[in-house]
């Protein structure tokens, strides 16, 4: 996962996220928004780009839509990830981690802190595998 997250600068980041979200949500029935609201928040700032270059006479309107565009964007997006670290404290259900600080983790760490949370995620996969199998061969 290293590797992926250097070699994709980031990008692998955003679709582990994507998958993750989507499997806690769909899956484990957690309260989770979509993660359209990352696409489209940053859909949405990039499309008023061009604003920028066209409409801005003056540098305080100039300013302004800046701090208004960058300003939505980033309040979605910790929205966003505000949540998903709620589902992911919630799902992993880890002794030394809550919701805040998963939170921080995916701030501070962000790229990094998939791989810890993955390796927490290969565990529970592990056990309820192992929990189903089981259960397989005993109905045998």
């Amino acid at each position: 996962m290293l590797l992926l997250a250097l070699f994709t600068l980031g990008l692998y980041h955003l679709f582990w996220m994507f998958m993750v979200s989507s499997y806690l949500k769909h899956e484990k029935k957690q309260d989770i928004p979509s993660f359209d609201y990352v696409a489209y928040s940053v859909i949405f700032s990039l499309a008023l780009m061009p604003m920028f270059f066209i409409l801005p006479e003056d540098e305080t309107t100039f300013t302004s839509m800046i701090v208004f565009i960058l300003g939505c964007l980033v309040g979605v997006l910790l929205w966003w990830q505000w949540k998903f670290a709620k589902a992911i404290a919630n799902y992993l259900d880890m002794k030394y981690f809550n919701k805040y600080s998963v939170y921080f983790l995916l701030l501070v760490l962000d790229d990094f802190s998939s791989i810890l949370f993955q390796h927490q995620f290969n565990k529970i996969l592990d056990k309820e595998s192992k929990a189903k199998k089981s259960k397989k061969t005993k109905k045998k």
